[in-house]
């Protein structure tokens, strides 16, 4: 609407078809005010232009409210999501993940899944910086779930460093086309953490989205 002052001599425009967007609350009501304080005593506001602008600050004052509420439901969900998270604590988990752990002594479990069979299977083993540690030469593979183990030594027998290293499985099939691999980690949840602004599983020094989580059971003698 447009408000003109008492002289005649300037028009103000108040409010187009609706309030501007991202318009508060508080500023659509002084807005408002302003109008009617500069409104011509002598032609005043349209009624029906002045209720439309009423019902338009109702409105916006529910969908403020409404938006407030939804904020308090995610919050709400949020805590409820990062306490069943904490629930987790102490469960046996499978994962997906292409990451192994090796302590200072002992061997570790490697999972890996074929869409097929492979005639030819390879594991590679690579450290922090992306260096080759190690390819271990599996052989033939069934489809689906295999596991391997490895000793915690590189290519050369030396024993590697305690730590996190990442996996690559390759595969191909009698007719030398590649087969499709994934990895999983298997163990048991450790902790949780919220650093990332996600909660994430601990499994030693493994984190795991919950997203990549692919199965879940009690650990031995829980009920």
């Amino acid at each position: 609407m447009n408000v003109t002052d008492v002289t005649g001599e300037r028009q103000v425009s108040a409010f187009g078809a609706g309030a501007p967007a991202g318009m508060g609350q508080d500023e659509f009501l002084r807005m408002l005010v302003v109008q009617l304080q500069n409104q011509d005593p002598l032609n005043p506001m349209d009624s029906q232009n002045f209720s439309a602008q009423l019902a338009q600050f109702s409105s916006l004052e529910q969908l403020i409210k409404m938006n407030n509420q939804l904020g308090d439901i995610g919050i709400s969900q949020n805590i409820q999501n990062n306490a069943q998270t904490v629930g987790m604590i102490g469960k046996d988990v499978v994962a997906s993940s292409d990451l192994v752990t090796i302590g200072e002594a002992g061997s570790s479990e490697i999972r890996f899944q074929l869409e097929a069979r492979a005639s030819e299977t390879t594991v590679s083993i690579f450290d922090a910086n992306g260096g080759l540690v190690r390819t271990l030469d599996v052989g033939e593979s069934p489809a689906g779930s295999n596991q391997i183990v490895w000793d915690g030594n590189d290519s050369s027998g030396v024993r590697v460093a305690p730590g996190v290293y990442r996996l690559q499985v390759s595969g191909v099939d009698r007719a030398g086309s590649r087969v499709g691999a994934t990895t999983s980690v298997s163990g048991r949840v450790t902790g949780v953490t919220f650093e990332n602004g996600t909660p994430e599983l601990l499994m030693g020094d493994l984190r795991v989205s919950l997203g990549d989580v692919i199965s879940i059971r009690l650990a031995e003698g829980e009920t």
